[in-house]
């Protein structure tokens, strides 16, 4: 009978911690350890991860939607530290916004602790703003924000 109820006792603590853990403990990492981004395309080259956001937005200006698409990207990369500095994982977003109608690009955000405010720029072929610049035709079905703000 005592053996019956020890069982029985592992049996309800095995559900119960089945339950209780959070499953994250067993959560996909990449190759820096952290969590992977469920859904966003990754590009993993060991040191650095790219995470590239398959939701698009359209970006509001002076009121109004459906001229400016923004791209979302997280960029995670590892730096030894140096002279004393610290070092570790670092990420950054960064943000593509393009726009539809002259069919020019700009970037926004920081990388490697740079801010990468570029000009805008033409789209040139074969570019990542050129397969973006094709779901233009589409942009009033995606959804819509404020951020980044366009100057």
């Amino acid at each position: 009978m005592k053996l019956m109820k020890f069982s029985c006792k592992n049996y309800i603590f095995g559900l119960i911690s089945f339950f209780a853990i959070p499953f994250s403990v067993n959560a996909e990492v990449d190759s820096l350890g952290l969590p992977v981004l469920k859904g966003w395309r990754k590009i993993d080259v060991g040191d650095a991860v790219l995470y590239i956001n398959p939701i698009k937005y359209q970006i509001e200006v002076r009121g109004g939607y459906g001229r400016y698409l923004m791209e979302e990207k997280l960029y995670r990369r590892y730096q030894n530290p140096q002279g004393g500095y610290v070092g570790g994982v670092f990420q950054e977003k960064i943000y593509t916004v393009l726009d539809c109608v002259d069919k020019t690009y700009r970037i926004y955000g920081k990388l490697l602790g740079r801010d990468i405010q570029k000009r805008w720029k033409n789209i040139e072929v074969g570019s990542s703003e050129e397969v973006l610049a094709r779901s233009c035709e589409f942009i009033t079905m995606f959804p819509k924000t404020s951020y980044p703000k366009v100057r």
